[in-house]
């Protein structure tokens, strides 16, 4: 497992970091096993352009089921982006298709697509009909007849749907032994009649096969021969969401280490490339839960963060908190006023930082990387690697609550936002020593030129 350049792995429980695309799945495919067709419209080295028209889309799985235009149709354009990334726009003339055949495997298909139209229907111009589609079978997936959020597989596994331009993740699954047919949209799971489907797409394209064409884009689609595991699905859904901001009722951030303390995802933290991945919190409801953490309820333990804090919000902004008021146990979080502060409850607050000890305010729009570590005698604070606060701080233990630590606020409905990028979070069962701070933040100062 790869945590980062020359970190200290010793006695390391939790590990997420949003450049890490095995915790925030964002700059590469992370399910592979079974993929069989993978179009990317970004990606510049899979798309053949002849003027404006796109002539082909190739397939980055390495089996060679590349989208072509076929005869009396014209290629789409690629003018258009969506999270600054390029995406395909099509007229209903406009077609792209594959020979990739599932019709009799099982499957998994995702795809990222929207009509760019409204209120029309498959006759009209422009158009709103089938977008991901076959074209040697009736399978259809996301949208048909002036509706979206739709999967027909031979059989409709889900017909509801409105008529909007929103871009959405879908996902369709279909485990053709055992009849059963599943259909997700943005993450969740929209199936009406699991057994109603019969087929896996024949010739998988975007406006092709039958009449019911669109005005219409499509970013990304994903095919596997094979059912994704719930897990699997989630992480490829997590990628998409990632890559173009597109929020998942499933968003995860996945925890490197083997205790698996994943965050949940509320609220859409945004997911940005900058500083090689970085998650936006947005000082009101956005949050990461990650459940019960008890390694942070032991007298030994540190706790390490990277953050930009964006500007005050005239109240305490969250950056980890354990425990829900009024009996939180473990806080990292930054004053109104800019001073950082960290601090423990064991029968009463113990405090480092702001008027304890280090009274520097941070700058906002700057990253920093902070250490607070506890060895049951002594509690020490760090900011960007140096030593800038500690006291004698004798306990054994500190709250035992089971309630969860959270990141960018706290409480189920959330308060004391963070506003500002988090990049990392790290948290170790030993109280890491003045050495071993110093290497971590050695390895992050490059990334975030600190």
């Amino acid at each position: 497992m790869q945590y980062g350049p020359k970190i200290v792995t010793d006695s390391l429980v939790l590990a997420l970091d949003a450049a890490d695309n095995n915790s925030a799945p964002h700059n590469d495919l992370p399910v592979k096993q079974g993929l069989v067709g993978w179009w990317d419209a970004n990606d510049d080295s899979t798309v053949t352009l002849s003027g404006s028209n796109v002539t082909q889309w190739r397939d980055k799985s390495g089996n060679s089921n590349h989208m072509s235009v076929p005869s009396s149709y014209s290629g789409p354009t690629r003018g258009n982006t969506l999270n600054s990334k390029k995406v395909l726009t099509f007229t209903q003339s406009n077609g792209l298709e594959s020979t990739l055949n599932l019709s009799s495997s099982n499957y998994t298909v995702l795809g990222v697509s929207r009509y760019t139209a409204t209120g029309q229907t498959p006759s009209t111009s422009p158009s709103s009909g089938r977008v991901i589609q076959a074209n040697s079978n009736n399978w259809l997936l996301g949208h048909h007849n002036a509706g979206t959020q739709r999967h027909y597989a031979v059989g409709w596994v889900t017909s509801a749907g409105t008529d909007d331009t929103n871009w959405r993740i879908y996902s369709g699954t279909g485990d053709i032994s055992g009849d059963v047919y599943k259909f997700y949209v943005v993450g969740t799971d929209n199936t009406q009649n699991s057994g109603a489907g019969s087929a896996g797409p024949n010739g998988l394209g975007i406006n092709t096969g039958y009449s019911e064409h669109s005005a219409c884009e499509g970013a990304e689609i994903i095919a596997f021969n094979r059912v994704l595991s719930d897990d699997e699905r989630t992480k490829v859904h997590n990628y998409l969401q990632n890559k173009w901001n597109i929020p998942v009722s499933d968003a995860r951030w996945y925890d490197q280490t083997a205790n698996a303390y994943n965050g949940t995802l509320l609220n859409n933290p945004v997911h940005s490339s900058s500083e090689k991945g970085v998650f936006e919190f947005d000082g009101t409801s956005s949050i990461a839960r990650l459940g019960d953490l008890t390694f942070m309820d032991n007298a030994v333990f540190s706790l390490e963060v990277v953050f930009e804090c964006f500007g005050s919000t005239g109240a305490t902004q969250i950056l980890i908190n354990k425990s829900r008021y009024p009996d939180r146990s473990v806080e990292f979080y930054v004053r109104s006023t800019g001073q950082i502060r960290f601090g423990l409850y064991n029968g009463s607050w113990k405090y480092l930082g702001d008027t304890y000890g280090y009274t520097t305010a941070i700058s906002y729009n700057q990253y920093y990387h902070m250490v607070a570590t506890s060895n049951g005698a002594n509690t020490a604070l760090y900011v960007n690697g140096t030593l800038v606060d500690s006291r004698s701080d004798s306990h054994t233990s500190l709250n035992n609550s089971s309630d969860p630590v959270e990141i960018g606020a706290y409480n189920a409905s959330p308060t004391s936002g963070f506003n500002g990028n988090i990049a990392l979070v790290r948290g170790y069962s030993k109280a890491l020593s003045a050495t071993e701070v110093l290497q971590n933040y050695n390895a992050a100062k490059a990334r975030f030129n600190l």
